[in-house]
């Protein structure tokens, strides 16, 4: 079968924006209260909960990532019993790993006093609390995670997301009437496993009445399955990647500096993170289309449409990029108060961060699509160990400022051998070309940051600057991006086809609202 994929594209990012806006909204609204209810401490405590579960959630090594990736042939021959004998297989494995989560989690437990620098708060038993986001953890794997590896193949991410805007919603409506209510930061944190499991039900009910054919029980071949077995170790390097690169951080600020430092740390990853999830969304309906088009269609067509959301991605990431250099320090000084004010240079530090974070992601978007696991685990594993050694050393003469610039050195000097891995293993190309374009990009972001920067320091702050700043900002980005990149027929190309997808968007959801144009 085909998917359509820009329509499913489309309609996915629409839902998963819904969704990541709430996870932006709902959490921002959440840290004031609890900062302003209970304490900064209780922030700092939830950030390290958070980290010290995503490295246990690397014992998944990618055994998601697998098998959704070799879904997509079966899916686009419509092979049916070669998808049930996958969807058998991932069950099982989600079970195991949701399985191991739970027991790692509670061997650690007597280890976690060692992990904070200072003193917990008097009425929270760390124990305890850690074991709610635990199991919260551990169910995200246990209830019916496989089913939602499926949809993502069918590239049904609006379902996913649909299923996920909802249990938000309930979520942070639960726990803002438990803060304000009862002030009491264990029924806070109790919402997180109820919600997951609604979650889970609610995607399995879908599944069940639109593909009962396609979950039926069936044994996998173990041809198959030391196909994707083989897979396993690249994929834990991908994982350890993801899940390090945001997570070691919080602990060792947390270890080495305090919960305090840890809490207003997270409050500007928060808003990084924000962003990041907004177009994550997009990065994530793509995949499968990407995955389906690298099957039925021809290799210069695929290498058009990568070059095509390359530029796309450079004016995303530049747009946004400068309104996070400009909106910062007046948003965070208006949420959390002038005494979670960071200085300039570490806004700077988070804001290349972002960057070179972002700048990679259509890379690695194909290369994931591509299955090229293998092929990426020394840079991955490289870049992780750097990252750790940096920060570890760099956190104690340097404070914050090493650690944040540990993980902008990871990132800044592995995206040429990430591009490397793409054009000599997929496209069979030389990768110099590439290289020139990626510095060009980077010199004009440069230039484009620090204009928007220079022009909005002289407009106010509050919540009406604020709003002021944003607006400047995205009319001075555009109109440089306009004027540096209108000369080239590739940009205009890219442009042209992402606004008539938009408005062709926007003309069918007007449509189905039952709106005339």
């Amino acid at each position: 079968m085909k998917i359509e994929r820009t329509k499913k594209t489309i309609s996915g990012s629409f839902w998963g924006m819904m969704e990541k806006i709430t996870r932006l909204i709902g959490p921002y609204i959440l840290r004031i209260i609890v900062l302003k209810k209970l304490g900064i401490d209780y922030l700092g405590l939830s950030g390290m909960f958070n980290s010290i579960l995503h490295v246990l959630c690397l014992s998944e090594l990618g055994f998601g990532i697998a098998v959704v990736y070799y879904l997509y042939k079966p899916i686009a021959e419509d092979d049916q019993e070669a998808i049930c004998q996958i969807v058998t297989y991932l069950r099982k494995m989600y079970l195991l790993i949701g399985t191991f989560v739970m027991v790692a989690g509670i061997i650690i437990m007597p280890f976690l006093p060692h992990l904070i620098n200072g003193t917990v708060p008097e009425d929270i038993n760390l124990y305890l609390l850690y074991l709610i986001y635990l199991v919260h953890t551990a169910l995200s794997y246990l209830l019916f995670a496989y089913k939602s590896s499926l949809l993502s193949a069918m590239q049904s991410n609006d379902i996913v997301s649909g299923a996920g805007f909802i249990s938000m919603v309930i979520l942070y409506g639960g726990q803002i009437v438990a803060l304000y209510l009862t002030q009491n930061f264990y029924i806070y944190a109790f919402m997180l496993p109820v919600t997951t499991t609604l979650r889970g039900i609610l995607v399995s009910l879908y599944v069940d009445k639109h593909y009962p054919h396609l979950i039926k029980r069936a044994q996998i071949t173990e041809e198959r399955k030391a196909e994707i077995k083989s897979k396993i170790m690249p994929l834990m390097s991908v994982k350890i990647s993801s899940m390090l690169m945001t997570s070691i951080d919080t602990i060792v600020i947390t270890a080495a500096i305090s919960l305090e430092v840890s809490a207003i740390y997270n409050n500007y990853y928060y808003v990084l993170s924000g962003v990041l999830g907004l177009l994550t969304v997009i990065y994530e309906s793509m995949l499968a289309g990407v995955g389906n088009s690298m099957v039925v269609e021809s290799r210069e067509k695929v290498m058009d449409n990568f070059h095509k959301f390359s530029y796309i991605n450079s004016w995303l990431i530049t747009v946004c990029s400068a309104a996070l250099l400009c909106l910062y320090q007046p948003f965070i000084r208006l949420s959390f108060g002038s005494e979670s004010v960071l200085p300039i240079g570490l806004v700077v530090l988070f804001v290349l961060y972002f960057y070179f974070t972002v700048m990679e992601k259509i890379v690695m978007l194909y290369k994931d699509a591509a299955g090229l696991w293998r092929e990426d685990m020394i840079r991955l594993y490289a870049a992780n160990l750097a990252n750790i050694v940096l920060s570890i050393a760099l956190v104690k003469p340097f404070g914050l400022y090493g650690v944040i610039g540990a993980s902008v050195v990871a990132y800044a000097v592995s995206v040429p051998f990430l591009d490397k891995v793409l054009f000599k293993h997929y496209f069979n190309r030389p990768v110099g070309s590439y290289y020139l374009w990626e510095i060009r990009e980077v010199t004009v972001s440069l230039v484009v940051c620090a204009a928007c920067y220079f022009v909005t320091s002289f407009l106010p702050e509050g919540l009406l600057g604020l709003l002021v700043r944003g607006v400047c900002v995205v009319v001075i980005s555009l109109a440089l991006l306009f004027a540096f990149y209108w000369h080239d027929a590739a940009y205009r190309q890219a442009i042209r086809w992402f606004t008539a997808k938009l408005m062709g968007f926007a003309r069918g959801l007007f449509r189905k609202l039952g709106i005339k144009l």
